[in-house]
């Protein structure tokens, strides 16, 4: 089950979503949420965006999926993209919620080998964001972040096998 704030030009943090929140943690699936800025910081501080689009993509910042954990604490979440260009919050809140799993998409192999680095291989998933992103390019990124034939079975499917089960 996928959620994106930025469509729905609220937070992910707000009192509506959360609700909506509850309402799909009844589904028991697991619930995924694109995460992070998903611009430049340099380009957000720009001109170039609108005010819409800086609104919009703030929707998402990561810091604001720590208070929807805190409320539905032991659903299991997936912060798509890993976090964007917030990349660096990531690996925080994957240590403090052990409910969370992220996938990799439009991440380079640094950002990939330092969150496996930090927390683990098991709750990293492949993912490209195509066709915003190359499969060629996320698939030469975990090669090259992981450091043997396991950690990339569990980045391209185990870690999704496991999760849904199958």
């Amino acid at each position: 089950m996928e959620i994106k704030s930025a469509y729905l030009g609220e937070p992910i943090d707000c009192d509506e979503s959360i609700a909506l929140l509850k309402e799909l943690v009844k589904t028991k699936l697991p619930i995924m949420s694109c995460s992070g800025i998903g611009l430049p910081k340099e380009m957000l501080n720009s001109a170039v965006p609108t005010k819409q689009t800086k609104k919009e993509v703030m929707t998402q910042h990561l810091p604001k999926f720590e208070k929807v954990l805190d409320c539905i604490p032991n659903t299991t979440f997936i912060l798509a993209h890993s976090g964007y260009f917030d990349f660096e919050h990531v690996t925080d809140i994957m240590k403090k919620y052990p409910n969370i799993y992220t996938d990799i998409s439009i991440q380079p192999a640094v950002n990939i080998k330092k969150m496996i680095s930090e927390i683990g291989n098991e709750r990293i998933m492949f993912g490209t964001d195509y066709p915003f992103v190359t499969q060629a390019f996320s698939i030469r990124s975990v090669l090259r972040a992981t450091g043997d034939e396991q950690e990339r079975r569990n980045v391209f499917c185990e870690n999704a096998k496991k999760l849904l089960g199958i």
